[in-house]
């Protein structure tokens, strides 16, 4: 989602102007609090959208949970990516993909996607070139 969402290239105003508020002012300030999270004119809308979406193909009785899951998971990711950028850890592993996702902010914004997950970039072969470490 991170790479082919937040990362899109469109051409109208309207959509350009979307994406900067969905996520482009987190890359132009990464250390910034209040940038570090999806803001609520975006999430809210799209929570109510999703829940309405799953409850029409799964039914209330799947679909609630689902959703509930779903939200979770995105909380947890949510979580660990304001950590990233708000935190230093001493801990190596968590150094480690701490590091793999600032140098998506400092070093290239067309790679390291992954913000939970580096493997994903070696997968789809968009891991950082540069290995300097910050």
């Amino acid at each position: 989602m991170h790479r082919f969402l937040f990362h899109l290239r469109l051409r109208s105003r309207l959509g350009q102007s979307f994406l900067f508020i969905m996520h482009g002012n987190h890359h132009v300030s990464p250390r910034d609090r209040y940038r570090n999270l999806m803001p609520a004119v975006v999430s809210v809308p799209l929570a109510v959208g999703l829940y309405y979406l799953y409850c029409t193909i799964m039914g209330p009785l799947f679909g609630r949970p689902f959703f509930l899951g779903f939200l979770c998971g995105y909380v947890l990711y949510d979580g660990w990516h304001y950590a990233t950028h708000q935190y230093c850890f001493s801990n190596r592993i968590l150094k480690s993909v701490q590091r793999h996702h600032l140098q998506h902010h400092y070093y290239d914004p067309d790679s390291n996607y992954g913000v939970t997950c580096p493997w994903i970039d070696r997968i789809f072969g968009t891991t950082c070139k540069i290995t300097r470490k910050r």
